[in-house]
């Protein structure tokens, strides 16, 4: 039964790789105007491999300006960067919401070996005779997020939310000759996280799933965007008024 629960999970964070590279959902969650947050994280049990980085402010008591950066090194070697605008009003002392919408620009180069006997991309046969097909993405993507925090008492924190993802997709296959696509995909992606730290610096874990709603899963060769879970691990800074910068003895966020 353990190997099997085991099992069941590697396979929900692997698969096949798309040139959309989703980037970590970023959810300040600060609580007063002049507060800030960086944060960094790695994609980990997942075909896309890569780091994130992410910043926010808070221009008012709700009011939040945000920005992404993510990289991929495995089989999608790219880049994507975007801004963010929203609010994140709260409904109590412990219960925060969030909206954030925005858009960012992604550039992905792809390699990856097809086995001989087999149309799919994403094969991973590595038997000789392979057929390496390259591949080159960008695109525009507008992104929209729905998401609520919980500050409990004590050290840890936590949420949750949804979001939409468009992308104005252009691809550049190379084969024996050069083809360009050009798609219009649609992503639905929840997230969950969860935060473990004092107010000012705290460790981040957070799970996301990406699915295809509506355009073409592949385009020629290449896929486009894959149905698939991403995990990843990092940290984050939060400075500003109102945040201790001392190991507080009851761990209370306020």
């Amino acid at each position: 039964m353990h190997n099997r629960l085991v099992f069941l999970v590697l396979w929900l964070l692997s698969g096949c790789a798309g040139v959309y590279l989703p980037p970590m959902a970023n959810a300040p969650a600060l609580r007063q105007a002049g507060q800030a947050t960086v944060s960094a994280s790695a994609r980990v049990f997942s075909p896309q491999h890569g780091t994130h980085a992410a910043a926010a402010v808070a221009i008012t008591d709700s009011l939040r300006v945000a920005a992404s950066l993510s990289g991929s090194f495995a089989k999608r070697r790219g880049i994507y960067a975007e801004g963010l605008v929203g609010a994140e009003p709260r409904l109590n002392r412990i219960v925060q919401l969030g909206i954030l919408g925005g858009a960012g620009y992604g550039d992905v180069d792809a390699k990856h070996e097809r086995c001989p006997d087999e149309p799919q991309v994403d094969s991973f046969c590595f038997s000789p005779g392979n057929h390496v097909d390259q591949a080159r993405a960008t695109y525009v993507r507008y992104s929209l997020q729905a998401y609520a925090v919980v500050h409990a008492p004590k050290l840890v924190h936590g949420g949750g939310g949804v979001r939409v993802s468009l992308m104005d997709m252009h691809l550049h296959e190379i084969d024996e000759v050069a083809v360009q696509r050009r798609a219009l995909p649609i992503a639905l992606e929840p997230f969950a996280f969860a935060r473990v730290g004092a107010p000012f610096f705290q460790a981040e874990v957070q799970l996301r799933y990406t699915g295809l709603m509506n355009g073409p899963r592949e385009l020629g060769r290449t896929v486009v965007v894959a149905d698939q879970f991403a995990f990843t691990v990092g940290f984050r800074v939060v400075l500003g008024p109102g945040i201790e910068r001392r190991w507080p003895r009851d761990w209370r966020y306020h």
